[in-house]
């Protein structure tokens, strides 16, 4: 979602900044901190006070990850519709595929709750068959496994628990700013994929 459906960029790096600020911590540029962006929650905030938590003893460093993150998430929280839009067309495109009965999901690496929030505050639950972001149920992207591991809940959302195998594609491509196609199908294959009742 972040960087293909919604520009969310400014809204991420203003709540790391604003964790550093509460520490006494100088601002970051918005480059810098969104290096860290694409292995989740907790490894971006920790992205963000890399050099901040490098010296401290293990168990020091631990905590102090972990009271950043909260307040990342409380900043976050208070902030993430701040300047997050969604890019040129793609309300079009997803209404466009909506009634053409075209099934979609989200699969986000935010934090589960955020996700949810904000493709109902930007768009409309009703789009999707799906909508997860990070938890601890299934591994971060860009690790393949978040997509085989998390196509069961996708798929369970529009077909009954009596069925045993189908396969989940998903076809995503966005260039510039423009999301060219945004298209999830559930097919039968050769190679399917098992799904226990």
């Amino acid at each position: 979602m972040d960087g293909t459906v919604a520009d969310t960029g400014n809204d991420l790096a203003n709540a790391i900044n604003l964790m550093r600020e509460s520490f006494g911590f100088e601002r970051k540029s918005k480059e810098e901190i969104l290096k860290h962006i694409n292995f989740g929650a907790r490894a971006f905030v920790k992205g963000g006070i890399l050099e901040e938590s490098a010296n401290l003893p293990d168990t020091e460093r631990e905590d102090f990850l972990e009271e950043a993150f909260k307040r990342y998430i409380k900043f976050y929280a208070e902030h993430y519709l701040d300047e997050t839009r969604l890019y040129d067309g793609i309300a079009e495109l997803v209404d466009s595929l909506y009634e053409k009965k075209i099934k979609m999901c989200v699969l986000s690496n935010k934090h589960d709750d955020m996700t949810k929030r904000i493709v109902g505050e930007l768009l409309d639950k009703k789009y999707f068959i799906e909508v997860l972001g990070g938890s601890e149920r299934f591994p971060h992207k860009p690790d393949p496994a978040s997509a085989t591991v998390s196509a069961p809940f996708f798929i369970r959302s529009i077909v009954s628990a009596s069925v045993s195998s189908m396969t989940f594609n998903a076809a995503l491509y966005f260039r510039h700013t423009s999301l060219t196609a945004l298209i999830s199908s559930f097919t039968r294959a050769q190679r399917p994929l098992r799904i226990q009742p």
